[in-house]
This record gives structure tokens, C-alpha cells and sequence, in this order.
């Protein structure tokens, strides 16, 4: 972490991104990517990695159905479903590899990088600045079931973040 508020800032503002992806963001980075997989030849390889992501949160999903259970049953069946994760996620891994290697925009867009601040409000030339001069991006990360969380405003020479609270204060 940067030691000054600046930097302090710009990391905050970049984790944001990257702790905010909604239902329906998910559901377009995924649509997305498939449709760059196919046209790159590899449409069956990226729905089977889909396919293998949703095994491994499934068994996630039964690991914590364990938690706090005893007996020979439990054990056992943690045991299979160690073995079946481990399993699953190398799949994840020679699918992920394969598919880098293929698509690279697969990648773009199943897994988009956060802009940073420099990036939000740089002018690489007339016309295609992300915010423009009389624009301000104002972005909202509020944990859910937490009552405070941080506003960023973000304008293309300035930017200011703020710890806001959900409880009236």
C-alpha cells in the first residue's frame, strides 16, 4: 500500500473495481468473452472452463455446508470433495492456459482490468477522452450488509474519495 493519500487513493479506487461486479456485469464480461472464444476458434474450451468454475464453486458451496459437522460420513466426505476440487481446479488451470494462448480476448473480456485513476483521466488524443471536461464520475463501493463505505469522484484534471455512511451520520 502507498504510504501517501494520493496513492492511497489510487490503490482504493482500483480495488473498488475489482471488489464491485454485479449479477448483470457478470452475466455481459461472460457473454462477452464466449463470443471472442468462438470467433477465435475456441468456443468449446472456454464453455467447458465456464462449466469447470461453476463445478469448483459448487463444491465450494458443500464445503461449507460441512463446516462445524464431526463423524466418519463428514470426514470422508471432505476427503472426496478435496479430491474433486483439487481435480476441478487443475482443469481450471490447463483450460485457463490453453485458452490464454488461443484468445487472449477472452481474457479482456471475462476478466477486465480496473483503470486507474491515470488511466480514467488521461487525453490520449481529441475526441476518445474517457470523461470529458464538464464530466465527473462519481462511483460507490458500500460493502453489502456494512453501514460504511467510500464515494469516488473522479473528474478528467481532479479526483477526491470520502468515507461515507449508510446510518445517517
Amino acid at each position: 500500500m502507498g504510504d501517501r493519500p494520493a496513492e492511497l487513493m489510487s490503490e482504493a479506487f482500483l480495488a473498488s473495481q475489482r471488489a464491485v461486479r454485479s449479477a448483470a456485469a457478470e452475466a455481459i464480461a461472460r457473454s462477452a468473452s464466449l463470443t471472442a472464444a468462438k470467433s477465435a476458434g475456441i468456443g468449446d474450451q472456454a464453455l467447458e472452463y465456464e462449466a469447470a468454475l461453476l463445478d469448483q464453486q459448487s463444491i465450494d458451496w458443500q464445503f461449507a455446508a460441512f463446516e462445524g459437522q464431526a463423524g466418519k460420513n463428514t470426514i470422508e466426505s471432505r476427503q472426496s470433495l478435496e479430491k474433486a476440487h483439487d481435480e476441478v481446479s487443475k482443469r481450471i488451470r490447463d483450460l485457463e492456459a490453453e485458452v490464454k494462448n488461443a484468445s487472449p480476448r477472452y481474457w479482456n473480456y471475462r476478466n477486465p482490468t480496473p483503470l486507474s485513476l491515470a488511466e480514467l483521466q488521461s487525453k490520449p488524443d481529441i475526441g476518445s477522452a474517457l470523461l470529458h471536461d464538464d464530466e465527473v464520475l462519481l462511483t460507490f463501493l458500500i460493502p453489502p450488509e456494512e453501514t460504511a463505505g467510500l464515494v469516488f469522484a473522479v473528474s478528467q484534471t481532479d479526483a477526491a474519495w470520502s468515507v461515507i455512511t449508510m446510518n445517517g451520520n
